[in-house]
Formats: C-alpha cells, structure tokens, sequence
C-alpha cells in the first residue's frame, strides 16, 4: 500500500508485471536454466530453490559433524531437521542426501581423489570435501540433480562455509567430474 493513497501496487497490472520481469532477471542471474526449469516442474522457482538448498546445509552440517566431532550423521541430521524447521518434503530431500553420500563415500572419495590427486579426500578441508561428496552424489549415483544446478548450489555452499578460495575448488573439481566433460575428453 502506498500510504495516503490507498493502492495496492501488486494489482496494478504494469507494476505487477514489472514486478514479474524483475524476478525473471533475478532468477536468470541467480540461478542457470536447468535450475529454473526444474523448479518450475515442482512449484514457485524461488521457494524450491531456497527450500532445497536448506535441506542441503542440514546434510553438510551433519556430514561435517560426523568428519569433525565423530556424531552419528543420521542423529545429526534429524537434529538439525528439528532446529531448521524443515518440512516433510524438506526433510526427506536431505535424509536421501545423507543415504546416498553415506551409502557410496568410498567410490565418491576415490572419484574425488582421481580428479584432484594433489588433494586427497582425506587431507582436504572437512567442509569442501562434503561439498563435493553431496554434489557427487547427487549427479552421478542417481541423477537426482541436473549437473549445472548441482555444481552451483555446491560453489554456493563452498562460498557459504568454506574458505575463501574454496568456491573455485569446488568448481573446478565436479567440473572435472561432471559426465559431459568425462565424455567429451574420452572423444579426444
């Protein structure tokens, strides 16, 4: 409402679709089109977007406790899901998160170790290597996320928690693993 005028710009068309243009442009910086196309498959772009990348910190921070201070993962996480609020379809996301990462760390690890031999699983920083293993895990055991969307919510997290440089570490290391580029250097 603007006041004293008793207007509520969101029912004026221009400003509404004014509105609409703004969040396009943002969403299209934010986010690549895969991301966009799949939210958009599910409900409001944004909403699922944010609702995921929530669920992904839950799993981070659990896979992180369990390298850093020995906790169980899976208690880790429910307590996590608990104090974040997260919904049912929230929660689950990141339950399926943790199974898969927990369920394959070895061959993760050694994909990861392959890729970036200077820098073995081990030795790396406990949060860029948990980025790696969710991102890992989400584009090549199951396909559950489209590449490029998982590659930039992983860089968004490196850039959250991780270290200053740990955003281009994470880039360059699934973009090492992402299947397109595995195909593309076997064709050369």
């Amino acid at each position: 409402m603007i006041a004293g005028i008793g207007v509520d710009l969101v029912h004026v068309p221009r400003i509404r679709q004014a509105i609409e243009r703004w969040q396009e442009r943002f969403l299209e910086r934010v986010f690549t089109a895969d991301e966009i196309a799949y939210a958009r498959r599910r409900r409001d772009p944004a909403e699922h977007l944010a609702a995921r990348f929530a669920a992904k910190e839950a799993a981070l921070k659990a896979l992180y406790e369990m390298d850093v201070g020995g906790h169980d993962p899976v208690v880790a996480l429910e307590r996590l899901i608990g104090e974040n609020g997260l919904g049912d379809e929230q929660a689950e996301f990141a339950r399926e998160l943790l199974r898969g990462v927990l369920d394959h760390r070895a061959e993760i690890d050694g994909l990861i170790e392959r890729t970036a031999p200077a820098w073995p699983a081990a030795q790396l920083a406990p949060i860029d290597r948990n980025i790696l293993r969710i991102a890992i895990r989400e584009f090549l055991v199951d396909n559950l996320t489209p590449v490029g969307a998982a590659i930039n919510e992983a860089v968004e997290l490196a850039k959250k928690y991780g270290s200053e440089s740990s955003g281009r570490f994470i880039n360059g290391v699934l973009g090492s693993v992402a299947p397109g580029k595995a195909a593309a250097q076997e064709g050369n």
